[in-house]
């Protein structure tokens, strides 16, 4: 984008116009002294893009409108802006095509479209979604007299959360930091975990209610309908056979060997988790000790901490690093003895379960020994109705067996996909709190080119007393050493304000595809800068202007930049009591320069 021309239109015949003025290619400098009206035409060009601004009562009371003619993607556009009406703008095409908004969010969201910026939806201060406007992004291109030097960020109405940040992340194509649709999702997904969390403690409740009703040791429902099929063969065999009392007896003795066998593997299962409760107790011990050399190390940080020879700054950072590593190392040791508190308390429940299993099968086994005992010697129809009943019993039991298999073994699948469900959910929430990584390493390479170009243009505006040591921190905002720019005054703080902006807008520059490449400031004051390390500063913008295809717009009084035919100089045009003026009245002839 190009702005190409300015006109102020007068309200009515005793009001105050600017007849056209046209903006140089890369420089134009608005030269005249104070009180001439260079302040009231910057802050109409500004005002017209968006900026809000408070005019003098003259300016309302005698100016009807502002019109700024921009080139858009070789497209000629106008817009226009009433004083008396705030909130209306009118943007006009050579089609004829002309639009009026209403509010600064519409026309905020067609500049947007037309400069091919995306239009987030962010935070605002007091959590609620809110859009950036024209008004929130400007401050990044424009420094005005009053407050622009107070920071290096200064808008007029700051209600987004990181406002700065979040502006320069928008223009120099990075996600939001803090986005109210990411935040939106966050909160659904976060809620999505606590609903998953709930079905699986009542899915794992469901799994250990029915854990205990499970023959142990646990088998698999085909070898249940093995076994089943097997003993239905027996009664068969037992009712079709010819030496029946025989065949009855060796069906008690195959009842009994599988009792000893089930018996058996519990003894081995109750072993293995012995010893496994052993080894988590082993390991908890190993992690509280853990635990407490940490303290140890922390004890004696906070006593280095009160040695004011070492480290006699309230801003001492000297132990940051390693007081944020014990909180997150802390943190994370004791959420693994939760958990091993957990598999413990399971285990144990699941110890007694299978000693109760254990007793149960054992008193079982002694039983049938005792049936077996008893029948030897007795008639055969007693061994055959005695073995009939046992076999009878047995496929009832596992039967039953079966149905609460299959009930479990749904429930467990389900338990498994809930967990599964759950571990995404917190993957993709753990996601939500990043970027990615390509661009996390494109981020990273943008603070370092702003830290090496700051310190570049602290050295055209020869700003001697400010350290060239500087980092720029994940929210974009430079520290020189240790100070930051509101800790420095006057002149100080006018070079550290400007050479900020300068690095900002340099950089911005490097993608062709960016749209905004205007710069506009009202310059220091005098006692605030030196005129050689001014001039050196207009030149070095007018030169990147130049090879970046920009345009530099400032107002002066005391320096006066020597431009060439790409640069424009407005001076005031209208006679005035003490001086010349920029306005003046519509009948008023202008002055021959």
């Amino acid at each position: 984008m190009k702005l190409t021309g300015i006109e102020i239109v007068s309200a009515g015949q005793n009001g105050l116009r600017l007849p056209r003025q046209g903006f140089g290619k890369r420089v134009t400098q608005l030269f005249g002294p104070n009180g001439s009206g260079k302040t009231p035409v910057v802050q109409s060009l500004m005002f017209c893009l968006g900026y809000p601004a408070i005019f003098r009562d003259d300016i309302y009371e005698r100016c009807h409108s502002v019109i700024v003619s921009l080139e858009l993607g070789g497209t000629q556009y106008k817009i226009g802006r009433e004083f008396n009406s705030l909130r209306t703008f009118t943007v006009s095409s050579p089609e004829g095509v002309s639009q009026e908004f209403y509010n600064e969010s519409d026309f905020t969201k067609h500049m947007f479209s037309l400069f091919g910026l995306s239009m987030p939806k962010l935070v605002s201060v007091h959590n609620k979604p809110e859009d950036p406007y024209l008004s929130t992004l400007l401050p990044l291109f424009y420094l005005d007299q009053d407050n622009g030097y107070t920071g290096i960020y200064k808008s007029p109405s700051n209600y987004i959360k990181d406002q700065y940040t979040e502006m320069l992340r928008l223009i120099m194509g990075f996600g939001p930091k803090n986005s109210f649709e990411k935040k939106r999702a966050t909160l659904q997904m976060k809620e999505t975990i606590a609903a998953l969390d709930r079905e699986i403690v009542t899915s794992r409740q469901l799994v250990l209610s029915k854990q205990k009703d499970v023959e142990q040791p646990r088998r698999s429902t085909n070898e249940i309908a093995l076994e089943i099929e097997a003993l239905n063969n027996e009664l068969s065999s037992i009712k079709n056979s010819t030496n029946q009392t025989n065949d009855a007896l060796i069906a008690l003795d195959g009842i009994i060997d599988g009792k000893k066998r089930s018996i058996r593997k519990l003894t081995i299962e109750l072993s293995e988790l012995s010893e496994k409760i052993q080894g988590i107790e082993s390991i908890k011990r190993e992690i509280e000790s853990e635990i407490n050399t940490l303290s140890l190390n922390d004890e004696a940080k906070r006593v280095f901490d009160s040695f004011q020879e070492i480290c006699s700054s309230d801003e001492c950072g000297l132990f940051r690093g390693s007081s944020e590593s014990y909180g997150k190392n802390l943190l994370y040791l004791r959420d693994q003895i939760k958990d091993l508190e957990r598999n413990t308390d399971t285990n144990i429940i699941r110890y007694d379960e299978i000693v109760r299993k254990k007793q149960e099968q054992e008193q079982e086994l002694r039983e049938l020994i005792d049936k077996r005992i008893s029948l030897h010697g007795k008639d055969g129809k007693a061994s055959i109705v005695e073995a009939i009943g046992q076999l009878s019993r047995r496929v009832f039991e596992l039967e039953r067996l079966m149905s609460i298999m299959n009930f479990l073994e749904n429930e467990e699948q389900k338990y498994i996909r809930l967990s599964n469900e759950r571990e995404s959910a917190q993957n993709k929430l753990a996601d939500m709190g990043g970027t990615g990584a390509v661009e996390d390493l494109k981020f990273v390479q943008l603070r370092g080119i702003l830290r090496k170009r700051i310190a570049n243009w602290l050295d055209i505006l020869v700003a001697t007393n400010i350290s060239r040591d500087i980092s720029v921190d994940s929210n974009l905002v430079p520290i020189f050493g240790k100070e930051t720019v509101e800790q420095f005054k006057g002149s100080t703080k006018t070079r550290a304000v400007l050479a900020t902006h300068a690095a900002i807008f340099e950089t911005y520059l490097d993608n062709d595809s960016n749209e905004f490449r205007i710069f506009i400031m009202d310059t220091p004051k005098q006692q605030e800068m030196q005129t050689e390390h001014l001039s050196d500063f207009i030149s070095k913008l007018a030169d990147l202007a130049k090879n970046k295809n920009a345009q530099i717009i400032f107002s002066t009084t005391e320096f006066h930049y020597v431009g060439n035919k790409d640069d424009a100089e407005w001076n005031p045009q209208f006679s005035g009591e003490i001086h010349d003026m920029y306005m003046g009245l519509p009948a008023q002839p202008l002055i021959r320069q």
